[in-house]
C-alpha cells in the first residue's frame, strides 16, 4: 500500500493540506523552518501509530485556537482518518467501499511496522537490538541463539582443557633427566639390609666388649689407687709400730691380699686388652654406597612412571583440546554456511556475536552513505504491507544520500516522504505556513 493522497485541516501548524503523490516514490516536503513540514509527518504517524507520536513528547494536535480538524489518509483498499476535537481524537478506518472496520487502531497496527516508518531510527539503536530485529527478518535455517550459547560452552570447555593441558607441559619441562638404563620396578631394599643389621649385630657385640674393657681398666684404677693409700698410711703407722702393730699387721694382710687382687686384674687386663686391640669393626661403606645406589634407582623409576603418567594426561587433554576445537570449527562453519545461505535485506549484511556487520565489518565501520542504505533496507523490509517511509530530518541528508533513498525506493516500490528546509518554492512540495504554496507542483496537490 502506497499513499494515494492525504489531507489534512488544523493540524499542529497546518490549516488546509491536500496532496496526491500520483504515483511518485519520492515526497519532497520543502519550506522554512516551522512552516508545518513536520506536521505533515506527524499527520500521517498519528493516523498510523499515535502512540509513537505521544512517546516523542507531541501530545497536543489540534491546531491552536480551532474547535475540529482531521487527518485523511487514503491506502487505496483502505481510508484512515483521525477527527480532532477540542475533547480528544477518535480514529476510523472504511474499505473503499465505505464499510467501516470494528476496530480501527488494530487495523492500522497490522500495517505498522516494528520501528514504525523512519528508517533512521534503526541506525540509532544499540546494537544487540539492531541483531534482534535482522534475526526477526532472516530466515538461517538453525537456531542461532542455541547455536551461540553451544559454541561458548564448548570454547569454555576447550579454554579448561587447554589450561590443563598447558599446566602438564610444564610440569614435563620442570621434571629431571632420567638414567635411561631403569629398571621398571624399584629394586628391593631387603637383602642388603639384612645383611647389614648382621653386621651391626657384630658391632653391638664388639662395643659390648669395649665397655667391659673400660669398666675393668674403671675398676683396676681405683683398686690401684687404694693400695696406693694403704701403703702410704702404712708407712706412716710404722713409726707407731708398738703403738698401732695390730693395725699394722691388718692393714699388711689387707695389702697382700689387695695386691694379689691387683695382680690378678693385671693379668686379667692384659687378656682382655688384647682381645680388645685385635677386634675389627666391620666395614659399612660398600653397602651403604649399594643402599644410596639402589635408592636413586627407585627414585629415578618413580620418576619416570610420573612422567609417563602426566605425559598419558597432557596427550589426552590435547586430544580433548583439538576434539573442541574442531567442534567450534564445525559450528562456525555451519553458522557460515547458514548465514551464506540466507537472503539479508541488503548485500553484505551480516552479524556476529556483537551485533551486525557489513561487507565483514561492524556496522558502526561504515560509511555515511552504507548505514543509510542499511538502514533504509531494514524499514522496507520491517513494512511489507504498508509500503510508506518518512524522514522527519531530510535537511541533513546530503545529495548522495538522497540518490541512495531514492533507489530504493524505486528498486522495492515504496513511497518515501521527507522533508527538506528549502526557501525554493520550485524544490517538492513547498509548504508556507501551515498550507501548500502557489500553483507550484500542483500535481501532487
Amino acid at each position: 500500500m502506497h499513499i494515494i493522497e492525504f489531507a489534512a485541516e488544523n493540524f499542529m501548524k497546518l490549516k488546509a493540506v491536500r496532496i496526491r503523490p500520483e504515483g511518485a516514490n519520492m515526497v519532497v516536503l520543502s519550506g522554512k523552518n516551522g512552516a508545518g513540514k513536520s506536521s505533515i509527518l506527524n499527520a500521517i504517524m498519528a493516523v498510523v501509530d499515535k502512540a509513537a507520536l505521544k512517546k516523542q513528547g507531541i501530545t497536543k494536535l489540534l491546531r491552536e485556537g480551532q474547535e475540529r480538524g482531521f487527518v485523511k489518509i487514503d491506502l487505496g483498499d483502505i481510508i484512515a482518518k483521525l477527527t480532532l476535537t477540542e475533547r480528544g481524537e477518535y480514529l476510523t478506518v472504511e474499505n473503499k467501499e465505505g464499510m467501516a472496520f470494528k476496530s480501527p487502531a488494530g487495523v492500522m497496527d497490522r500495517l505498522r511496522g516494528m520501528i514504525s516508518f523512519d528508517p533512521l531510527a534503526f541506525a540509532k539503536m544499540e546494537a544487540k537490538k539492531q541483531k534482534d530485529i535482522l534475526l526477526g527478518l532472516v530466515d538461517v535455517g538453525i537456531d542461532l541463539d542455541a547455536h551461540d550459547k553451544e559454541r561458548a560452552r564448548i570454547f569454555d570447555e576447550r579454554t579448561n582443557v587447554g589450561r590443563k593441558r598447558d599446566e602438564l607441559k610444564g610440569k614435563l619441562a620442570d621434571l629431571p633427566n632420567l638414567p635411561a638404563d631403569l629398571p621398571e620396578n624399584e629394586v628391593p631394599l631387603s637383602s642388603v639390609s639384612e645383611e647389614r643389621r648382621q653386621l651391626e649385630a657384630v658391632k653391638a657385640e664388639n662395643d659390648g666388649r669395649r665397655k667391659e674393657y673400660s669398666d675393668l681398666k674403671e675398676r683396676y684404677q681405683s683398686t690401684k689407687n687404694q693400695h696406693e693409700a694403704a701403703r702410704l698410711e702404712w708407712e706412716q703407722i710404722e713409726a707407731q709400730i708398738k703403738e698401732l702393730r695390730e693395725k699394722q699387721d691388718g692393714l699388711f694382710q689387707k695389702g697382700q691380699a689387695l695386691a694379689k687382687e691387683v695382680q690378678k686384674m693385671e693379668e686379667s687386663g692384659k687378656g682382655l686388652k688384647a682381645a680388645v686391640d685385635a677386634l675389627v669393626d666391620p666395614d659399612f661403606s660398600k653397602l651403604d654406597n649399594m643402599l644410596s645406589e639402589i635408592e636413586m634407582t627407585n627414585i629415578h623409576v618413580r620418576e619416570k612412571k610420573r612422567r609417563e603418567q602426566i605425559t598419558a594426561d597432557w596427550k589426552k587433554e590435547t586430544e580433548e583440546y583439538i576434539g573442541m576445537t574442531k567442534g567450534i570449527e564445525y559450528l562456525d562453519q555451519k553458522k557460515t554456511d547458514a548465514l551464506a545461505a540466507a537472503k539479508f535485506p541488503v548485500e553484505g549484511l551480516g552479524f556476529n556475536a556483537e551485533g551486525i556487520t557489513f561487507n565483514g565489518l561492524p556496522l558502526d565501520h561504515a560509511s555515511d552513505g552504507e548505514k543509510l542504505t542499511v538502514s533504509v533496507a531494514i524499514g522496507m523490509a520491517l513494512n511489507p504491507e504498508l509500503r510508506v517511509l518518512w524522514f522527519n530530518h531530510g535537511e541533513m541528508l546530503d545529495s548522495d544520500n538522497w540518490a541512495i533513498i531514492e533507489k530504493l525506493a524505486g528498486d522495492e516500490e515504496y513511497q518515501v516522504w521527507a522533508e527538506r528546509m528549502s526557501e525554493d518554492p520550485s524544490v517538492g512540495i513547498h509548504i508556507v505556513d501551515g498550507e501548500i504554496s502557489g500553483e507550484v507542483n500542483s500535481e501532487q496537490r
